[in-house]
Formats: C-alpha cells, structure tokens, sequence
C-alpha cells in the first residue's frame, strides 16, 4: 500500500506550522521596540538602548515580508538622525535601502513614502525618487497627520531647490494640515522661517 499521499499532506501541514510560528514570534519580539521607538517619537527618552535595533532587525529576518519593522527601522534611524541626536549619515544610509524594500512590499503606504522622503532630504539628494516620494506621500495619504508634517517639514527645508509644483503640493500639505493640527504646522513653518513662502 502506498502511503506517499498521505505524508504529503503531513509535511505541507508542519511548513504552515512552522512558517505560522515565525511570524508569530517575530510579532512577539518586535513588540517592546515598536514601543520604544513610539515613546521617543513621542518625546518620552531614547530607543537607543535595550537591543530595540538588534530585536527589530531580527523580527524582520523571521518576517522578512512584513514591511511594518523595516518601517519601524527607518523610523528608529530617522530619530537617530533628527537634530540635537549628534546625526551620522550612516545611519540615513542604512535606512534608505530598508525603506525602498518597504515600499516594494506596500507601495500603497503613504508612511513608508514620507519615510524615504525624509531620508532623501537628509542625505541631500534631490534626484527623481525625491520627486517621486513628495508625489506619493501627498496622493497617497493627503489627510494623514504625520504625513502632512513630514511633507510639510521637508518642503520647507527644501524650498530652494522645490519645482513651482512641488512648492503647490507642499503649500497644499500645510493647509490641510492646518485645519487638524495648527499649532504644529505653524511651529515648522516659523522654525523653517518659510511663512512668507508658506502663503504666496
């Protein structure tokens, strides 16, 4: 009697078994650094510490499809590199290639492209995939509050070297942004000192 056909199902079954635990568990260690990282967004101290990195980079070697903790590592990068954090470049280098795999798993996401449009700004490159990122990140999630500050923020970092209808869609992100979270739109807009280019 040939029982091959009853194994196979057996093996298939401990595969899904097996590939359930992994991402169970990769969603079990990215837990207390996706708060971490959360917390220091936040205003509330450092993700710094604590192997948040270490746990997050491994949660997505055991879920390498889920872009949620290679958006968590950016966003941990990206903080590391904010001001008054002794920024290192490195750090906007590594998280460019991590952001571009996030976008490739959910180029819907209008976090991941506000994301790399940050990360493009940091590192100066103003180039088509900075066109691209300011694009997607308004069309994408026009009425998202951390998008809005991000397009915001950077625009007007930017302003310079912004196109005259890339100068309309960072005009049209402070306005938006104005009408849910005022006093945060005008604190970037005054420590940009873009109010006069913010109006016309």
């Amino acid at each position: 009697m040939n029982r091959q056909p009853a194994i196979l199902p057996l093996f298939f079954l401990a595969f899904m078994v097996f590939c359930a635990a992994r991402i169970g568990y990769a969603a079990f260690l990215a837990i207390e650094p996706h708060d971490a990282i959360e917390a220091w967004a936040s205003g509330g101290g450092s993700a710094g510490r604590g192997g948040v990195e270490e746990r997050m980079e491994e949660a997505h070697k055991l879920d390498p499809g889920n872009p949620l903790y290679l958006e968590d590592l950016v966003r941990l990068r990206s903080l590391r590199a904010s001001p008054g954090q002794n920024a290192e470049k490195q750090e906007l280098e590594k998280a460019l290639p991590e952001i571009r795999e996030a976008i490739r798993l959910r180029p819907v996401s209008p976090y991941s492209w506000s994301a790399l449009l940050f990360v493009k700004s940091g590192l100066g490159e103003h180039d088509e995939e900075f066109s691209r990122a300011l694009s997607n990140s308004n069309f994408l999630g026009p009425w998202e509050p951390e998008v809005q500050l991000v397009v915001a923020d950077v625009g007007m970092a930017n302003w310079a070297v912004l196109s005259y209808p890339q100068r309309e869609e960072v005009r049209k992100a402070i306005v938006r942004g104005m009408e849910r979270q005022r006093e945060k739109m005008i604190g970037i807009v005054m420590a940009r000192k873009c109010v006069d280019s913010a109006c016309r």
